[in-house]
């Protein structure tokens, strides 16, 4: 590296230490002691490395990145860092003013309301061009709604290799934003007890959620869903997750009443949860359409390996064009109720079910609701092993 290149990183990068000093220069031998000290202070391009240690602090970034020059929070390489929200109190209300979608992304989910109680403990909101990585966010409270990262707002932020853990509501939470990545984290003992789910999506365009474990959630009386694309959503794509002994369903997607489409939900392993394995819905009648899950291993639930549901009190809950295929749906309705896959929403059309594989499901291997049409569910060549 020439001078002038080492010139330029030291004015790139900034540091985090326990031992540090707010009045200090944020520099590897004259570091800040609070992320909060970063987050006011870091523009497009830099980034900062937190040493390791426990910071009992709310983390909320000011300023954003632009393209191709990110602000990135990471913790640094072989360290442990702790973000404690214990005995913080994160706001009990959050004000809810409409929002202008951003430039050129008029999308139906930019426009959905938001819980009025929704806060995080590391906490984006209206910031672009952010990455979060290697973090550790842990015990945040205490209202219903408070998670451990949330993302509300903003546009294209990457989530990368954190732990959240002990969250009264979602691990992570994405409200309202466009292109976000949400990718190789690790969320336990989310919504304990709080609402939503222990990693949700709502009112999200262009979206990836990858390769993260979600696992032993709260006790999930008010929420608690494992992964949850819900609420306008859209133009995403949910794979390689493992999802693991959740109190509520493994993988929901929900148009609630806004239009949600498509979607990919592929190569998740989903199994020993509490309710169903992979669910669709439209609680509150919003069209749910072009959704396509392939190549999921699904087994050992409480209920149903894959459910189209009907849930909710709205007289119509629509959803077109559903196709379930390559899927191995197995030992599912492990309480006593349930089987492989089940279809009980009379206002679904052109549901497509192909090539599964199905066995040892407890009551069935495939069950269609009576009062929903035949023409509105086509069964292609699916492999069904011997009924138990």
């Amino acid at each position: 590296m020439t001078t002038a290149q080492m010139h330029h990183a030291s004015h790139q990068v900034y540091f985090v230490a326990p031992e540090g000093n707010d009045a200090g220069h944020g520099s590897w031998d004259d570091p800040w002691r609070t992320i909060q000290r970063a987050a006011d202070s870091l523009r497009a391009g830099q980034m900062v490395l937190i040493r390791g240690g426990v910071y009992r602090e709310r983390v909320m970034p000011r300023h954003s990145g632009s393209a191709g020059q990110p602000i990135r929070y990471a913790a640094f390489p072989g360290e442990q860092v702790i973000i404690d929200g214990a005995g913080i109190e994160l706001p009990a209300h959050t004000p809810v003013t409409p929002r202008t979608p951003l430039p050129g992304h008029d999308w139906p989910g930019a426009h959905i309301g938001h819980p009025r109680q929704l806060g995080g403990l590391f906490h984006l909101e209206g910031v672009a061009h952010i990455e979060v990585r290697g973090l550790q966010v842990i015990n945040a409270g205490p209202h219903r709604d408070t998670a451990g990262i949330l993302v509300k707002d903003c546009n294209d932020i990457v989530v990368v290799g954190n732990v959240t853990r002990n969250t009264l509501s979602s691990g992570i939470g994405v409200w309202r934003s466009h292109c976000v990545k949400v990718v190789d984290n690790e969320v336990e003992l989310a919504c304990n007890d709080g609402g939503q789910e222990c990693i949700t999506l709502a009112g999200v365009d262009d979206f990836e959620v990858a390769y993260n474990h979600v696992h032993h959630s709260g006790p999930g009386s008010q929420g608690g869903e494992g992964i949850d694309i819900k609420h306008g959503s859209s133009h995403g794509r949910v794979h390689h997750n493992h999802v693991e002994y959740i109190n509520r369903l493994g993988i929901y997607i929900d148009a609630w009443n806004t239009l949600t489409r498509a979607i990919e939900i592929d190569q998740n392993l989903v199994h020993h949860n509490a309710g169903d394995g992979i669910t669709v819905a439209s609680e509150s009648g919003g069209l749910l359409e072009d959704v396509h899950i392939h190549d999921n291993i699904v087994f050992s639930n409480g209920y149903s390996g894959f459910v189209v549901g009907w849930y909710g009190d709205a007289e119509h809950q629509p959803i077109r064009g559903v196709v379930v295929a390559s899927n191995c749906f197995f030992d599912n309705g492990r309480r006593g109720l349930g089987g492989g896959v089940w279809i009980e929403n009379p206002d679904s059309r052109e549901i497509v079910i192909r090539h599964n594989h199905l066995w040892r499901n407890r009551e069935f291997e495939f069950a269609v609701r009576s009062d929903v049409p035949s023409a509105a569910v086509i069964f292609q060549e699916n492999d069904i092993a011997n009924h138990r």
